[in-house]
Order: structure tokens, then sequence, then C-alpha cells
């Protein structure tokens, strides 16, 4: 029996699976106010890319009757700390519908100030969550099914940003394979959402696509190094299977690993490869440049239609 190598690491926060929730929210609670950004440690401080960052989620907030979740303070200090497992915790069970909706605009806030491949992950499983939940409800009650449609486009245009995040800030890695891995854990957990790109028209797909495009380069100058992303290569693989081969337990097949799967710890603290800065603007616009082929091959669309 063949066995697949699966990374359990910081990035294991796209494995969440995207359920059915309560129905619409009807009351609208009190607003909140802004929560503050915190800047990863490793971040150099750049005055002009911090009031971008500022104008940005600022954006986000005037938003008319935009409210953030009661547990925002403990939602950015998670953030701050990185710790995915508290915040795919939330995600995975929001509490109500209400609840949702919050997140979903913490989540829109932080990937408008520069979050990256982590939070956008936590984005588009919020929105494909609400997208069934409304999809549900707009069965008895016709008039959800625009918000539906709405959440649905939303979802799969953060999911081809999610995408571009990988291929454009991905292009610092020294070590290809990173990147790549994360990018193989995204396809893994939107299958069901990259099939329901076919209830949108053409011209849809065509307004997901451009969306998730002009959307890579805007927030590009507010998106910090991701760390994250440049962690879990095979050789990070193969060094943690070198050094704590007990800790690697193994599951049944899952979809798209039809062998049994070894899931491999990985130390989140370990420094992530990256190569030459000298080189980043150069290789980051070559991925750029691919993005509308690329991330329209996902759904089915491209620039001529």
């Amino acid at each position: 029996m063949r066995v697949s190598f699966l990374l359990a690491s910081v990035a294991s926060v796209v494995s969440l699976s995207v359920s059915d929730a309560a129905s619409p929210p009807r009351a609208k609670a009190k607003p909140a106010p802004a929560s503050a950004h915190i800047s990863p440690p490793s971040a150099q401080f750049d005055p002009e890319a911090e009031a971008l960052r500022d104008k940005l989620g600022r954006s986000v907030l005037a938003t008319p009757g935009l409210v953030l979740p009661d547990n925002r303070a403990q939602l950015d200090e998670a953030l701050a700390r990185g710790d995915w497992t508290y915040l795919s915790g939330v995600v995975r069970a929001p509490g109500s519908t209400d609840n949702m909706m919050r997140l979903l605009n913490w989540e829109r806030y932080q990937t408008y100030r520069g979050g990256g491949y982590g939070v956008a992950s936590l984005y588009v499983n919020t929105l494909a969550m609400a997208a069934n939940s409304y999809d549900k409800s707009a069965a008895k009650d016709p008039s959800l099914a625009p918000t539906a449609r709405g959440l649905r486009a939303e979802a799969l245009a953060q999911m081809l940003y999610t995408f571009a995040i990988v291929a454009v800030d991905g292009a610092r890695c020294d070590n290809p394979t990173a990147p790549q891995s994360h990018r193989d854990q995204i396809a893994q957990f939107t299958n069901e959402l990259r099939a329901s790109a076919n209830q949108l028209s053409s011209q849809e797909r065509l307004g997901v696509l451009m969306t998730a495009v002009r959307q890579e380069k805007a927030l590009a100058p507010v998106r910090d190094p991701d760390r994250d992303l440049c962690l879990d290569s095979f050789d990070d693989l193969g060094q943690a299977l070198k050094s704590h081969p007990e800790q690697a337990t193994t599951a049944a097949p899952q979809p798209d690993y039809p062998d049994m799967n070894a899931m491999i710890p990985i130390d989140p603290h370990r420094p992530p490869g990256y190569s030459d800065r000298a080189e980043w603007p150069a290789r980051e616009q070559a991925a750029r440049d691919k993005l509308p082929d690329t991330l329209g091959a996902i759904i089915g669309v491209s620039r001529r239609e």
C-alpha cells in the first residue's frame, strides 16, 4: 500500500470542512469599535505601507451596518501569536449565523490589512459556510437567493485570491515545494466550492476572476513576507520524519489523497526559507502576470470570454 505524506502544521487551517450553518441573521448588534492590527514580529516597519494598511482597513470598517465579533480582542490576540488552532476552532463553530456574519467582517478587515495565506483561508471557509446557509434558506424564502448567490461569488473570488497569494508571495520562498504544498491543501478543501462555480454565468465568473486579480495587486503592498507560506516544503517533511519519526500518525484515505495518509508534525517555530530578496520584485511580477490565466483555469474561465 502506498502512503501519502501530509504536513501537519500552521497550514492545517485550510483543512476545515464547510458545513451548513444556521438560518440567516435577523437581529443587528451594536457596531463594535475597530480592533488593533498587530504586525508579525518579523515585519519591518514601513510608514507608507502602514498608512495604506490603515486606509484599507478603514475602507472595510466604513461599510454601512458592519458589525465586528464580540470576541474580536481574542481573535486579534490569537492572530498576533499565530494561534491557528484557536482561530480554526472559531471558524468551525461560530455559534450562530449572526456570529458567522460578524466573523466574516473581521476576516475581511484582516485580509485588507494585509493578512496572508492563513487569514485568507479562514475567510474562504466562512464565506463558503455563509453561502451554503443562505442557499438552504433560499429554498424556503426565494428573496434570499440573491444574497446566497453574492456570497457564493465572493467565496470564489477570495478562494482565487488565496491561490494568488500562494503564487505571488510564494515566489519569495527558496524552496518551491513549500508554497506548492499549500496550494495542494487549498485545492483539497475547496473541491465543493470550485465545483459551485458552474452555478454562475460566464460573465459572473469573469467578474470573480478579475476581482481576485485586482485585489491581489491592491493588497500586495501591505502583505508582509508570509513565513507560514515558506514552511512545509518536502525538505521540512524529510527533516521532521528524521528527527521525530515516532510522532508521525496515519489516517484513512481522504478526498484527493486515496492512499493511507501519514500526518507529520512540523515545528512551527523553525525559520522559514526565503530566496534572495533582491530577486523578489521580478519573481513576484512574473507570477502576477500569469494570474489571469492560472486563476481563470481554476474556475473554467478565460479573459477571452
